[in-house]
Formats: structure tokens, C-alpha cells, sequence
């Protein structure tokens, strides 16, 4: 997956323009290379702003090169391209009809669980 997938992906900017905006100001001031591991290192930190790739990578250029924490294993889980997000056909409808509040009346129930709250209650009560 690419930098600008990832930054759009995990939600580091809204849109694509803007993410390819920023991937083209980095690409002029940083190594290609460093792109996309920086991207990798902020997802692995739970750093999720666009911010902190930039900071990743400023770090990175007063040390000379990438230093990252994140292992193959991170990479191939978090690189590849993920399955689309799925969104709902349409409006979901409730099977059945909502039973209005006004048609529930507790004193008329009558099973095992409103029983036991009941002597909870009266057992809170009692002195």
C-alpha cells in the first residue's frame, strides 16, 4: 500500500488531495524512502495525525537515517491493502414493531429475574 492509501486509510487526512499534498512537500524535503516506513512508525506508536510522520521524519534527518521500532510482521500486517469498508444497502427496518413504554408495566411481569430484582430492592430498603 502506498503513502498516500495509508494516510487516507487510517484516517491521518480527510481526502486524498490533501494527503497527496502532503506526500508531495515531504517527498521535497525528505527521502522517498523514509515516507512510507515513517507512516508505518506512527501507526505503530498510535499516532494518528499527519503531524507525526512529520516529526518522525524531522527526527530521522538529525539522526542521518530511519530509526524505527516496527517488525516485518507489523509492516506486512498493517502494509498491505486492506478489504474495503462496507457500508449498509440502504435502510435497515426492524423485523418487528417496537413495543411502546407505555405497553410494558413491570408489576405485570412475571419471571425469575424481575423476581430476584424485586427482593434486591426491598432487601436495599429494609433497615
Amino acid at each position: 500500500m502506498d503513502v498516500v492509501a495509508l494516510l487516507t486509510y487510517y484516517r491521518f487526512e480527510a481526502d486524498i488531495p490533501a494527503a497527496e499534498r502532503l506526500v508531495a512537500a515531504w517527498q521535497q524535503q525528505y527521502p522517498a524512502a523514509w515516507l512510507r516506513p515513517a507512516v508505518l512508525q506512527a501507526l505503530y506508536q498510535g499516532r494518528y495525525k499527519s503531524i507525526s510522520v512529520s516529526h518522525i521524519l524531522q527526527l530521522w534527518r538529525k539522526q542521518g537515517q530511519p530509526h524505527y521500532q516496527f517488525n516485518g510482521e507489523f509492516e506486512r500486517l498493517i502494509g498491505h491493502a486492506p478489504a474495503p469498508r462496507r457500508r449498509p444497502a440502504g435502510r435497515v427496518t426492524p423485523a418487528a414493531s417496537p413495543v411502546p413504554i407505555a405497553q410494558f408495566v413491570p408489576s405485570q411481569v412475571n419471571n425469575h429475574q424481575t423476581n430476584r430484582l424485586r427482593s434486591l430492592a426491598v432487601s436495599e430498603v429494609a433497615p
